[in-house]
C-alpha cells in the first residue's frame, strides 16, 4: 500500500483544493501548508532512507527561496499585508512541492499523475452535471457570464486548465496501462473530461491541451503507440462535445432551467452510452495489440498515412487564413480588442482571438518592472499599480501573466528562482522519458506552463498544486536506480528546525486570515460589532497588516464612533499608504485640510475609480 501514498497526496491536495473554490482565497490556504509542512516533519523523523538527489534539492530549495524573497520584498514594498499574504501562497507551493518529492519513490512516481486523474475526475463531473442536470445540481445562472462551466472552482479557465491536464494523463492511461481495465475506464473518463472543457469555452485552456499532447509525443518512446490512442479513443467524447455543442439551451445565454435541463438529460444519456462505447473500443484495441504483428512495411504506411494527414491540416489552414501578413494584422487587431462579438452564441468564443484586456494588464506589468528594474515593485504590488496607470476603469488584481507579474513584482531575482523551480521537472523528464507515465506528467505539467503565460493559474493553488506533483513525478522517476541513502541526525535535526517555526507562522497567518474574512462577512450582514471585533482579532495575528485596521475603521464609522474610525484609518495608512480605499474612508472620517489631502491621495493612487467621484458629488 505505500506505493500509493504519493498518488493518495496529490489525490487528497488537488481535490480539497478544488472544492474549496480552487484554494484561491487566503482562508484555504493555511491547511493544507500545515498538513505539507507536518508530513515533511514527521517524514524526517521517521523516515529510515531518503531518494532525494540534488535536482530535487535545486527544485525544492529554489522554490523555498522564492517564498523568502518574497516576504523580503516587504521590506521595499510599500505596505507589508501583501508580500506576507503572497509568501504564505509561495510557502504552500514550496512545502508542497517538498512533500510530492520527499514522498516519492522513484518506482511510485507514475501513481502521481494517477492520483491526479481520480481528483480532476469528480471535478469535471460535477461541473458537467450542474451544467447537464441544472434542476438538480449546482446553481443555474442563464447570464452570459456565469453561463462558462466554473464550478466548483469558480473561474472557467481554472477549470478547463485542470481538466486539460487530466484529459492528458487520461490519454495516456489509454496509451500505456497495463491493465486493460485502468485503459477502459481512462477511455470512458474521456467522455467526461471533454464535454466538461468544452463547456468552460476556454480557449487558453484548449490551446493548453494541444500544447501538452505534443510534448507527450514529443518525449513518449512509443510515441506511435500514443498517437494510436489518439485516433481510437478521442473520435467519441469529441462526439460528445460537438452534441453538447448542437444545444441552443446549453450554448447560448437566457434559457431557462427547464429548457436547459430538457437538452442537458438527453445529452447526458448519449454521454453514458459513448463512455461505455469508448471503453469498448479501448478494449478491442487491446486485443488487437496482442493478436496483430505490426510489421515494419505496415508502420511505415502508418507515419505516412500520419504525415499525408498533417500536411493536408497545412494546407488547408493556410488556405482559410489567406493572406498571412493580412491575418496577422487583423489576429493582433482582435487580440488587442477588450471584447469579443459572440451574438450570445458561446461556441463563438473558440474562433475569437480577443485577450479580454490582458494586452493593458501585461503594457501596465511591463511598466512596473522597468520602473522597479532591481528589485520590483514588492510582491502583489501590481493590483496597485494597475489602478494608478490603467487606461480604462476595469479592477484586476494579477497581470493574467505568471512570468511578467513575477519580474515586476519581485525583479529578475524573482523570475531566476522561478524558472530554476520551474525548469527543475522539465530537465527531468527529458532524462527520464522511458519511465512509465513520465511523458504524460511532463505533458500536464507544460499545459500548465504555456496557460500561466496567459492566466492567473499561479494564484489557484488546485492548479499549481496539480502541476507541482506533476513535476515532482518526473523528478523522481529520472533518479538513479542507487539514490537512496540514509537520513543522518544533523538532517534530521535541520528538517524540524526549518518546519516549527514554519507551522506557527502558517497557523497565525491562517488565524488572521480567517478573522478578516469572518469581519467581511460580518460587515455584509449589517453586524458592526461583529465586525470590530474580528478586526481586532485579524489586527492581534497580523499587526503588519493595514487590512484589520481599515476593516476596524469602517466598523466604527458605521456605528457612528468617527473619532476612533480616523485614528483606525491613519493606523491603516501608516502601515501601507498606497492603499487608495484607506485614504478614501480617511476622508470620510475627517474635515478640513485633512480630508482634502485625504481625497486627493485617494484620486492619485486610483484616478479612475468611480467611488472617488461618487463621494465627491
Amino acid at each position: 500500500m505505500a506505493r500509493f501514498v504519493p498518488g493518495a497526496v496529490a489525490f487528497a491536495a488537488v481535490l480539497w483544493t478544488s472544492i474549496l473554490s480552487g484554494g484561491y482565497f487566503p482562508t484555504a490556504w493555511g491547511w493544507p501548508a500545515l498538513v505539507f509542512l507536518v508530513l515533511l516533519g514527521v517524514g524526517a523523523s521517521a523516515a529510515a532512507r531518503s531518494e532525494l538527489t540534488w535536482a530535487d534539492w535545486r527544485a525544492a530549495g529554489a522554490l523555498g527561496a522564492l517564498a523568502l524573497w518574497t516576504a523580503l520584498s516587504s521590506l521595499w514594498a510599500s505596505g507589508a499585508g501583501l508580500p506576507i499574504e503572497s509568501a504564505e501562497l509561495v510557502l504552500v507551493y514550496a512545502a508542497g512541492f517538498a512533500c510530492f518529492l520527499a514522498l516519492t519513490p522513484r518506482l511510485s512516481a507514475h501513481t502521481v499523475p494517477i492520483g491526479l486523474l481520480c481528483a480532476v475526475l469528480p471535478i469535471a463531473a460535477y461541473a458537467l452535471a450542474s451544467r447537464l442536470v441544472p434542476d438538480h445540481v449546482g446553481h443555474y445562472d442563464p447570464s452570459s457570464g456565469g453561463y462558462l462551466l466554473a464550478g466548483p472552482i469558480g473561474y472557467w479557465n481554472a477549470l478547463g486548465l485542470l481538466v486539460a491536464m487530466g484529459t492528458i494523463i487520461a490519454l495516456g492511461l489509454v496509451a500505456h496501462a497495463d491493465r486493460v481495465r485502468v485503459r477502459g475506464v481512462a477511455a470512458a473518463a474521456l467522455v467526461v473530461l471533454l464535454p466538461t472543457l468544452y463547456y468552460t469555452f476556454s480557449r487558453g485552456a484548449t490551446a493548453a491541451l494541444v500544447i501538452g499532447l505534443i510534448v507527450v509525443a514529443a518525449l513518449d518512446p512509443r510515441r506511435l503507440r500514443f498517437s494510436v490512442a489518439l485516433l481510437v479513443a478521442l473520435p467519441l467524447p469529441l462526439a460528445g462535445a460537438w452534441l453538447g455543442s448542437r444545444s441552443a439551451a446549453l450554448t447560448k445565454a437566457g434559457f431557462s432551467r427547464a429548457e436547459a435541463a430538457h437538452d442537458g438529460h438527453r445529452i447526458l444519456l448519449a454521454l453514458v452510452v459513448l463512455a461505455l462505447l469508448n471503453a469498448a473500443v479501448i478494449a478491442a484495441l487491446a486485443w488487437c495489440e496482442r493478436h496483430v504483428v505490426v510489421t515494419g512495411r505496415l508502420r511505415r504506411a502508418y507515419l505516412g498515412a500520419l504525415a499525408a494527414v498533417s500536411v493536408i491540416a497545412i494546407i488547408v489552414g493556410l488556405l482559410r487564413v489567406g493572406n498571412p501578413v493580412t491575418f496577422v494584422g487583423r489576429a493582433t487587431d482582435a487580440f488587442r480588442s477588450d471584447t469579443a462579438a459572440t451574438g450570445g452564441n458561446l461556441n463563438r468564443r473558440f474562433v475569437t482571438l480577443s485577450s479580454h484586456g490582458r494586452s493593458d494588464y501585461w503594457s501596465v506589468a511591463w511598466h512596473e518592472a522597468r520602473h522597479h528594474p532591481v528589485l520590483g515593485g514588492g510582491a502583489g504590488s501590481f493590483r496597485q499599480y494597475w489602478l494608478r496607470y490603467r487606461p480604462a476603469p476595469l479592477g484586476v488584481l494579477n497581470a493574467h501573466d505568471l512570468y511578467l507579474e513575477t519580474l515586476a513584482e519581485l525583479g529578475p531575482v524573482g523570475i531566476v528562482l522561478l524558472v530554476i523551480a520551474l525548469a527543475g521537472p522539465l530537465v527531468a523528464a527529458v532524462r527520464g522519458r522511458a519511465r512509465p507515465l513520465v511523458p504524460v506528467a511532463a505533458g500536464a505539467y507544460v499545459a500548465y506552463l504555456a496557460h500561466a503565460a496567459l492566466d492567473w493559474d499561479w494564484q489557484i493553488p488546485a492548479l499549481t498544486l496539480a502541476a507541482l506533483a506533476s513535476g515532482a513525478a518526473c523528478i523522481a522517476a529520472a533518479r538513479p536506480r542507487d539514490a537512496a541513502h540514509p537520513i543522518r541526525r544533523p538532517q534530521r535535526v535541520a528538517v524540524v528546525a526549518a518546519v516549527v517555526p514554519l507551522i506557527l507562522f502558517v497557523f497565525a497567518m491562517q488565524l488572521g486570515n480567517r478573522a478578516i474574512a469572518d469581519a467581511n462577512q460580518a460587515a455584509n450582514r449589517d453586524d458592526q460589532r461583529e465586525a470590530a471585533a474580528d478586526a481586532r482579532s485579524g489586527r492581534r495575528w497580523l499587526p503588519w497588516s493595514a487590512e484589520p485596521w481599515r476593516l476596524l475603521g469602517e466598523a466604527q464609522l458605521a456605528d457612528g464612533d468617527v473619532e476612533a474610525a480616523a485614528r483606525s484609518f491613519r493606523e491603516a495608512i501608516e502601515r501601507d499608504g498606497s492603499d487608495w480605499s484607506s485614504w478614501l474612508d480617511l476622508g470620510l472620517a475627517t474635515s478640513g485640510g485633512e480630508r482634502a489631502h485625504a481625497f486627493a491621495e485617494a484620486a492619485r493612487l486610483n484616478p479612475r475609480g468611480a467611488e472617488l467621484k461618487t463621494v465627491r458629488g
